[in-house]
């Protein structure tokens, strides 16, 4: 008996002494309340990454901003934004285009998991036009214009004239505390002349910068582009579910056997009517779609190429999706925006649509001779991205796009399958 009352008191004791020794900050080596913590901007978005030649007035680097840091957001006060010109080779100086309070920034609504406020900023096109226009046939290394600069031999004058397709603007964010910290990343002038760089207030690292999942890389190239008019691809098309797959599974791993609940019709075919946004930009397209049972928008951006395709791939397009005259290069890419689809798979959890990867998914038409796939299934490659011809306009009857989306990603646009599995969706849309 006494054995055991001395045990207890000793445990007692002891527990007594880890308790204290736990909550005793005068024993730590450094002060843990006064730690000094950083920050970081998630971009979470990206609406578009075109500007259109022919529409400045409508053209904007557009992208929803997430501020990390250890108060959810609140310790953020604005985003600076600055813009760099290239083309070919020649590269501008910097230009600051606008500072951005986050105070109107807005924690998403549930149940989206993230703790950070988010908002959506627009820096428009002929906003970077104008920051521009008093460097312009100013040599920023000296007095008169760079004949042929190139950045071997320093900055070079933005150029007087309209901007070309494949000119290139170089945007770097800053984010501003409200202590008056700075966070962001080497400017692109510093590379070629140091003298125009910004390595004081540069302090990003590699874990950030470049993170898989905190990556903040605080730079984005916005290309100037020849689009097409902004008619082009609206109007009325008939929409059809082609293909629905793990991308992570081959389609040699279920030739004998696809799961049923796998195999299902996420979009029954039905008529759906593309428009541009309102106040969308030239490359957005937007449209109402049934979608597991309920009605729910979904976002697209037409970008001008769809790098990485191969002829068979092509092949496959003319032939199994009627996109006659189709080429590697005249493809562009058919971008789903990261949305929420709105429907939900639990009480804590929604569907969310993210663009596939890159690359293209199924076998060739070689491989889906030895064997008849399950419908679910792609029978032949077809691109992971969907597609459409940049050399029509999509109102003629017949005209076809394919839309690819990943189902079942987070407000992240992680593909963890948070429901079931990740699904690899292939559409068509046809004009009607």
């Amino acid at each position: 008996m006494n054995q055991k009352k001395y045990a207890f008191i000793s445990a007692f004791i002891l527990l007594g002494v880890v308790i204290s020794c736990s909550v005793d900050e005068s024993k730590f080596p450094l002060p843990y309340n006064a730690r000094t913590t950083g920050a970081y901007l998630r971009m979470y978005r990206v609406t578009s990454n075109v500007f259109d030649v022919n529409n400045i007035a409508a053209s904007a680097f557009e992208t929803v901003y997430e501020p990390v840091d250890v108060k959810n957001g609140d310790d953020t006060d604005s985003i600076r934004f600055y813009v760099s010109f290239r083309r070919g080779a020649a590269l501008s100086r910097e230009m600051k285009v606008k500072a951005v309070s986050v105070s109107a920034f807005t924690k998403p609504a549930s149940p989206t998991y993230s703790v950070y406020k988010r908002g959506a900023v627009r820096v428009t096109m002929q906003e970077a036009l104008n920051v521009l226009a008093p460097i312009a046939g100013i040599d920023p290394d000296g007095a008169g214009p760079i004949v042929g600069a190139s950045p071997a031999s320093g900055l070079s004058a933005y150029p007087v004239g309209p901007t070309l397709a494949g000119d290139e603007f170089i945007f770097r964010m800053i984010q501003v505390l409200k202590d008056g910290r700075k966070f962001t990343v080497l400017n692109p002038q510093f590379p070629v002349n140091p003298a125009f760089g910004n390595p004081a207030e540069e302090n990003g690292t590699p874990n950030i910068t470049t993170g898989q999942f905190y990556s903040s890389p605080f730079t984005y190239t916005i290309t100037a582009r020849t689009q097409f008019s902004g008619t082009a691809w609206t109007g009325t098309y008939s929409l059809q579910q082609r293909t629905n797959w793990a991308p992570s599974h081959s389609i040699q791993l279920h030739e004998v056997s696809y799961p049923a609940y796998m195999n299902a019709v996420n979009f029954p075919t039905q008529t759906v009517t593309l428009a541009v946004p309102a106040n969308g930009l030239p490359t957005q397209r937007s449209f109402t779609v049934n979608y597991r049972g309920g009605s729910t928008t979904m976002n697209l951006n037409l970008e001008p190429s769809s790098p990485g395709l191969v002829a068979g791939t092509v092949a496959n397009l003319v032939s199994n999706f009627g996109m006659t005259g189709a080429t590697t290069a005249n493809l562009g890419t058919v971008f789903v925006l990261l949305d929420n689809s709105g429907q939900n798979c639990s009480s804590k959890r929604q569907f969310y649509w993210t663009t596939p990867t890159g690359g293209t998914f199924g076998g060739s038409v070689a491989a889906a001779a030895r064997f008849t796939a399950p419908p679910g299934l792609p029978g032949f490659a077809i691109p992971n991205r969907g597609v459409y011809m940049t050399t029509i306009d999509g109102l003629t009857v017949g005209n076809v796009m394919t839309i690819g989306l990943d189902d079942d990603a987070d407000e992240y646009g992680r593909r963890n399958g948070y429901c079931t599995w990740t699904r690899r969706i292939q559409l068509t849309l046809t004009k009607l």
